[in-house]
């Protein structure tokens, strides 16, 4: 597999969750993968990314996911 096609990869989704985030107010992680029409197990890493490199935040509020449990809504920081 070619790493710096996949990093690249990951870069776009990145900036897509950024775009998206930047124009609602908050999104689950399931939210995004839904809208982006990605695999959320794709996107729960991404998102965690951006979480440390704290270009999002939690925004403290929680809506269910696909298994029914809360899960924190993300914003831009």
């Amino acid at each position: 597999m070619n790493r710096g096609r996949t990093q690249c990869k990951a870069e776009r989704t990145r900036l897509a969750i950024l775009d998206l985030l930047d124009r609602e107010r908050a999104l689950t992680a399931d939210t995004l993968a839904e809208r982006l029409d990605l695999p959320i197990l794709y996107v729960r890493p991404r998102v965690s990314e951006l979480a440390t490199q704290q270009r999002i935040v939690a925004s403290g509020e929680r809506a269910p996911n696909a298994s029914g449990r809360l899960a924190h809504k993300w914003r831009a920081a």
